[in-house]
């Protein structure tokens, strides 16, 4: 059966990575303006990167990744990847570094999501205090992560004395002026085609996989089990399924349907909606963030940042289930 279907499984694959287009321009755009930033205007990238300047000597990291954090509260978060895959290339950063840097720059999104996403889908399907149950949720996640990254980049890897030390060398670092460097296009459109086949390769076998229903067996196969041991409806499958193919706004507008039957309540509603967001993620991770984290970082590293950050999502919201479940039914 997948075999006859196999061209039509694979058109539509093609099919669906016409969004790539949007992700490609973001990372040209971000890498280019890193190389001209940074080296042309050093003083400019310090100053921006002033107000998270707290944030940034916790974690050991040197102020430019300040200036690249707040400008992806406003622009895509692979633009932001590209600029800081850069400073990796041009030696400003180090491999630890990198990960606590892609690591905290993936907090914007959280908040971009809050507003652009969360908003105006909880708030119409069930009301401000489940929208706002939802934020809390989303918080807690923001919170340990930056926990992690001041543990991981102070305890780790040095932290500030580290930083103290490198700029007592360097007298000019350490007030904060570098005479600009000449830069050059060379290099960055070098890494951009070398992240693009990258992006393009794994996007597709992703896309892939899922349209021969291969990753939805595996969640079928997971989530039954699921089910039993948190003693929970067997009504939750069918939205349960609906999220782990990690489209929230389906598989809340299944729970609704829910409530509106009869079926179950507004607590086990939201208890459905904790528990979709936590299996919502691999399906997230490998559709959006493994191809895009791949193409900028390396298989090595994007695997190293994907595998702490994925953990701690997933432990804080398995804690936070438990927690409001416990609470609520």
């Amino acid at each position: 059966m997948l075999l006859e279907n196999l061209g039509g499984i694979f058109l539509a694959s093609i099919r669906q990575m016409g969004f790539l287009w949007k992700i490609l321009g973001f990372s040209f755009a971000g890498l280019i303006a890193a190389e001209i930033i940074f080296k042309g205007f050093p003083g400019l990238a310090k100053i921006a990167g002033k107000p998270l300047r707290p944030l940034t000597r916790l974690c050991g990291l040197p102020e430019e990744v300040g200036s690249l954090l707040l400008s992806s509260l406003f622009t895509s978060t692979m633009a932001t990847n590209s600029a800081l895959a850069a400073l990796r290339e041009s030696g400003s950063i180090n491999e630890r570094q990198i990960v606590v840097a892609a690591i905290l720059n993936s907090i914007p999104a959280y908040i971009r999501r809050i507003m652009v996403f969360l908003l105006p889908v909880f708030v119409p399907l069930f009301g401000w205090m489940f929208f706002l149950g939802v934020v809390f949720c989303h918080i807690f996640v923001i919170m340990a992560k930056i926990s992690f990254c001041v543990f991981y980049g102070r305890i780790i890897s040095g932290g500030m004395e580290s930083e103290t030390k490198e700029k007592k060398k360097k007298p000019i670092a350490k007030i904060g002026i570098r005479p600009p460097q000449k830069y050059s296009l060379k290099k960055p459109l070098k890494m951009f085609f070398r992240m693009a086949i990258t992006l393009l390769i794994v996007t597709f076998l992703v896309f892939f996989l899922v349209n021969a229903g291969i990753l939805n067996q595996a969640a079928a196969f997971l989530l039954t089990p699921l089910i039993k041991l948190f003693g929970l409806p067997e009504s939750f499958s069918a939205p349960l399924m609906v999220f782990s193919t990690g489209s929230i706004v389906a598989g809340g507008g299944v729970l609704k349907n829910l409530i509106l039957e009869g079926v179950i309540n507004r607590r086990e509603a939201f208890i459905g909606i904790l528990l979709g967001i936590l299996v919502s993620q691999p399906a997230v991770v490998a559709r959006h963030v493994l191809p895009s984290y791949m193409g900028v970082f390396g298989r090595k590293t994007a695997f190293k940042i994907i595998g702490i950050s994925l953990t701690v999502i997933i432990v804080v919201r398995t804690i936070t289930f438990l927690v409001f479940k416990s609470a609520l039914l």
